[in-house]
């Protein structure tokens, strides 16, 4: 066993044991991942923890109390100062959310079910495949009446992401009479 002090901080009466502890922490991760960066280090959105962490792994590097291989990259922090946002949780506005779980978990089943092959064998288009891929997986996950399938698929649901058809060309009048096959093959008759 051997015991090598790398930095003498002094006195720091400004600091709580906790804040000392955690500077501590990150100061020795930082010392040990310096030639093989793993994993990331911990954080601390303290700033006065934060400016003592800067100053320290400085005075670190420049008395070489620290081998720093040369082609040694620079540690990763989880999150550093400059990382640091401020997000006010009652002016948050999401734009176009739309679930996938179940949507995904269904065209997954369709594609070990070769539904897509299929129908490409009997001459459908691959456009056609899609919306009816897509009227398939609505109905799975959302089985309601037409125009409110039409809303759903619109506004909740990322089906037309999964399957690739284009979600502007959804309607009431193409969920109910969705194809105009030439193929023999006529669906829903």
């Amino acid at each position: 066993m051997c015991h090598r002090t790398i930095l003498n901080a002094g006195y720091l009466d400004d600091l709580r044991v906790d804040q000392l502890n955690l500077i501590q922490k990150i100061l020795t991760a930082k010392a040990d991942t310096i030639s093989h960066p793993l994993f990331e280090l911990p954080y601390t959105s303290d700033p006065l923890v934060n400016s003592y962490l800067d100053d320290f792994y400085k005075r670190m590097i420049t008395d070489k109390r620290i081998d720093i291989p040369v082609d040694a990259p620079e540690p990763k922090v989880s999150k550093g100062a400059d990382d640091i946002q401020s997000i006010y949780t009652s002016n948050i506005r999401n734009r176009d959310v739309k679930e996938i779980g179940a949507e995904w978990l269904s065209y997954q089943a369709i594609g070990q079910l070769q539904i897509a092959p299929f129908l490409q064998s009997l001459g459908w288009g691959e456009d056609e495949i899609k919306l009816a891929l897509s009227h398939i997986i609505s109905r799975a996950v959302y089985p309601a009446w037409e125009l409110e399938t039409t809303r759903w698929m619109k506004e909740n649901s990322s089906v037309c992401e999964v399957t690739g058809y284009d979600i502007k060309k959804i309607t009431k009048g193409k969920i109910t009479r969705p194809y105009k096959s030439t193929s023999t093959l006529k669906p829903f008759e």
